[in-house]
């Protein structure tokens, strides 16, 4: 059920559940916004210029309370906020940023399998020439999560409970990496070109083909159900 709509373009957006606050990113400007999800047509901050002329994707995470936008380059924020009032008013509310860091200036992120994204742990994944590496949120390399050659036409995801990775290109196939960066196991999937992966639980995987059709993966079996 839609409940309200603004008219402000926005290119991506995330939520904040603690305050419920949502922050986006304008298409045009370089800019991020934020918005009480009970109340958008008030914004509470606008026009905070990021710097970044094309964010695809943002991802907050409630450790360090950071924002991380992701397009050309990776740029993370610190938000803080105080309520001074009652919360019924988006006035009340007053917010702000502070640049944390800036780093990866040569990538260029996919519309279509974003970074992946260690909550527990704050690692930010990304295609490198030596594999998907995981990178801390001032930018410095972490591990090697996967030890094949990866760029930005990788698809890959991260699963959170098992700490495990699953990747995907058209010369290696479909791979399960253990946690230190060796293979795990292959998964035969002939006639199949992924171009997006999503956990949904620790087994099963919903996989994009090149045709935009969505295939659920069990990767404990190899099954493929369209």
């Amino acid at each position: 059920v839609i409940k309200e709509c603004v008219p402000f373009t926005f290119s991506c957006a995330c939520f904040i559940p603690e305050v419920e606050f949502v922050v986006a990113h304008t298409v045009s400007g370089s800019e991020m916004w934020v918005m009480r999800s009970a109340d958008l047509a008030h914004p509470i901050l606008t026009k905070f210029k990021t710097g970044q002329t094309c964010v695809y994707h943002m991802i907050y995470s409630p450790k360090s309370k950071s924002i991380i936008t992701i397009g050309t380059a990776i740029k993370v924020f610190t938000i803080s906020w105080e309520l001074k009032g009652s919360h019924f008013f988006s006035s009340n509310f007053e917010v702000s940023f502070t640049n944390r860091s800036e780093f990866a200036d040569d990538y260029e992120a996919s519309l279509l399998n974003p970074p992946s994204f260690d909550y527990e742990n704050e690692r930010l994944f990304l295609p490198t020439p030596i594999g998907i590496c995981a990178f801390d949120l001032d930018g410095e390399l972490l591990t090697v999560a996967s030890k094949l050659p990866a760029d930005n036409n990788t698809s890959y995801a991260f699963c959170q409970e098992t700490q495990k990775l699953l990747t995907f290109d058209p010369t290696d196939g479909l791979c399960l990496w253990k946690t230190d960066g060796t293979i795990d196991k292959r998964i035969n999937i002939t006639s199949l070109i992924i171009i997006g992966l999503r956990f949904i639980d620790t087994e099963n995987v919903i996989c994009l083909n090149s045709t935009y059709s969505l295939h659920l993966l069990n990767i404990k079996t190899g099954n493929i159900f369209e």
